[in-house]
C-alpha cells in the first residue's frame, strides 16, 4: 500500500488491475510469468525511453496471494489486453486490506490553507454495519 501510494501514483501510475494468484499454483511462477507477459522488469533508463516515444510503463506489486499490475499512460498491449478490468485510480478507489487508496486534488497545507495539487489519499474502510445512517 505504502509503495503506490508513496512511490507509484506521483509518477504517472493511475491505471490499475487487482487479482489473485489462482489456488495451487506457486505465485513466484505467476509472477515470473506476468512480468515476462508485459515486458514489466526492465530497467529505468529502459522506462525513461519509453514514456519518451508515448509507450507506457508497468508495475507489478504482489502480498501474498494479491497483485497489483499498475499502469502509466501510453501505448502498450495491457490495455488491449485487460480492457475490461482496467480501472483509473482517480476515479475507482484501490482497495485492499480494509485499505482504500485514491489520487485526487485537494489536501490541506500549514495553517489550514486549501492545497489543489493532486495527491494519494489513504484511507481506513469503515465496515457498513458501523457507518452512521443519514436519513
Amino acid at each position: 500500500m505504502q509503495q503506490i501510494a508513496c512511490c507509484y501514483l506521483r509518477h504517472g501510475y493511475w491505471f490499475y488491475v487487482m487479482g489473485r494468484v489462482p489456488e495451487g499454483k506457486h505465485p513466484q511462477a505467476v509472477d515470473e510469468k506476468l512480468i515476462a507477459k508485459y515486458g514489466i522488469g526492465v530497467s529505468e533508463s529502459t522506462r525513461y525511453r519509453r514514456k519518451k516515444v508515448g509507450q507506457a510503463n508497468l508495475q507489478y506489486i504482489r502480498h501474498e496471494s494479491a497483485f497489483v499490475i499498475l499502469a502509466t499512460k501510453g501505448e502498450h498491449c495491457f490495455f488491449a489486453e485487460e480492457a475490461n478490468l482496467i480501472r483509473d485510480i482517480r476515479r475507482v478507489p484501490l482497495r485492499y486490506a480494509g485499505y482504500s487508496i485514491s489520487y485526487k486534488p485537494g489536501g490541506r497545507k500549514k495553517y489550514s490553507s486549501r492545497d489543489d495539487k493532486w495527491h494519494a489519499h489513504v484511507a481506513k474502510e469503515i465496515l457498513a454495519a458501523f457507518r452512521p445512517k443519514y436519513q
